[in-house]
């Protein structure tokens, strides 16, 4: 599933140069402020999603952490809120960041800026 991901957003959506721009895109946006909070119908169930402003690149993060896609938002991050909202009966709401999040992720981006 990875490597047809990649394979999307290289080849056929072209918003990415290699896989490095892809893992930078993706944790450019999580350290990223603007931060919305799904919650739907069946309060158990819920989405993170995060936005870049400088990349138009937004990451969704399930309630167990797990990264479960990254991409660019081809209009603005209110459109494509405004779609889960209406097809997944989303309620949304911003929400901020935690400090330990944000010191985990900078931590990670610290150690990928070295490789």
């Amino acid at each position: 599933d990875y490597e047809r991901h990649m394979t999307k957003r290289l080849y056929k959506e072209k918003v990415i140069s290699d896989e490095w721009d892809y893992i930078q895109k993706t944790f450019n946006a999580l350290l990223s402020s603007d931060v919305y909070y799904e919650a739907y119908e069946d309060p158990q169930l819920w989405d993170r999603v995060f936005y870049s402003k400088e990349n138009r690149w937004a990451v969704v993060v399930a309630q167990n952490g797990k990264i479960l896609t990254s991409y660019k938002i081809k209009s603005k991050i209110e459109d494509t809120l405004k779609k889960h909202e209406e097809f997944l009966k989303a309620k949304i709401l911003k929400v901020g960041v935690g400090d330990d999040f944000k010191r985990t992720i900078r931590e990670i981006v610290d150690k990928l800026e070295k490789l």
